[in-house]
C-alpha cells in the first residue's frame, strides 16, 4: 500500500495529471487517474487507474466517474480517450465495453474512442 500510494504521489507530481477522489454519500468510494499524450497535434486522455469499492458497485458511480474524467480531459484539450485493462478483470472489460471501441489484440484490451 505505501510503495502503491507513493507511486501514484510521483506520478501526480510530474505534472500534467488528474488524480481524482470519489465520493458518495461523504464515503471515499473511487480513485481515477488519467494524463494527456500528444501526438501529431492530438492530445489523448489516457486513464491510467480507475477503481471503485466493490460495496459501491452497481451504483452507476464508475460511469459518473467515466463521465467526470472524460470532462476533465476535453478542458486539457484531449479530443481521443485510451484506456488499457488487463484481460482477466472480467468486471472492468465488460464496463468499457459498453462504451468504447475494443481492441484485443495486445497483451491487455485496448479500449478507445472519440471524446
Amino acid at each position: 500500500k505505501i510503495e502503491y500510494e507513493q507511486t501514484l504521489r510521483n506520478r501526480y507530481l510530474q505534472g500534467g495529471r488528474g488524480l481524482f477522489l470519489h465520493y458518495y454519500q461523504q464515503q471515499r468510494v473511487g480513485l481515477s487517474n488519467a494524463y494527456i499524450t500528444e501526438e501529431d497535434k492530438v492530445k489523448t486522455l489516457n486513464i491510467a487507474e480507475f477503481y471503485v469499492e466493490p460495496s459501491s458497485r452497481g451504483k452507476g458511480i464508475a460511469s459518473q466517474m467515466k463521465n467526470q474524467l472524460i470532462a476533465w480531459g476535453r478542458k486539457q484539450g484531449a479530443t481521443q480517450l485510451k484506456i488499457e485493462v488487463d484481460k482477466g478483470l472480467k468486471t472492468a472489460n465488460r464496463f468499457w465495453f459498453k462504451f468504447f471501441t475494443l481492441d484485443p489484440s495486445g497483451l491487455r484490451n485496448v479500449y478507445s474512442a472519440n471524446i
